[in-house]
């Protein structure tokens, strides 16, 4: 049987003195889920980690041109997820991309005539990174 929550929210613990209730503020946490603090946390984790990893592992050539891996840029965005993702009523969040703007990014990704197997620059950069599955819960 499912729990109703009161007018104070749901009690979390009872002490012998106290009782903590905890109620879910939608939108504080969507104010949050777009906020600067986790916004520029994204963008850290997209400017430092992932695409210096990026442009580590992007191939480079001799000629005098711009290299692929000269060539990755990042932005701020927003994504809202799935409702059965997320809840109801969904919810926007901070997303940060990676992405690489050469004339050839398409082919170094996934490959051409000349090069039959594409690097996968971006998928290793994501796998680098680590899960994105939700920790389990207690």
């Amino acid at each position: 049987m499912a729990r109703r929550e009161g007018p104070m929210g749901h009690r979390v613990f009872t002490g012998r003195h106290v009782k903590v209730f905890f109620k879910y503020n939608y939108q504080g946490m969507a104010a949050c889920a777009i906020g600067p603090e986790l916004s520029g946390s994204v963008m850290e984790v997209v400017r430092i980690r992932a695409k210096r990893f990026a442009e580590s592992i992007a191939p480079r050539s001799d000629r005098q041109h711009r290299h692929y891996a000269d060539s990755f840029g990042v932005e701020l965005t927003q994504t809202g997820l799935p409702p059965d993702k997320i809840g109801i009523p969904p919810m926007l969040r901070a997303c940060g991309r990676l992405f690489n703007y050469a004339p050839h990014a398409a082919a170094v990704e996934f490959g051409n005539q000349r090069n039959s197997r594409g690097q996968h620059i971006l998928r290793r950069t994501l796998e680098h990174l680590g899960p994105w599955e939700d920790p389990p819960h207690r």
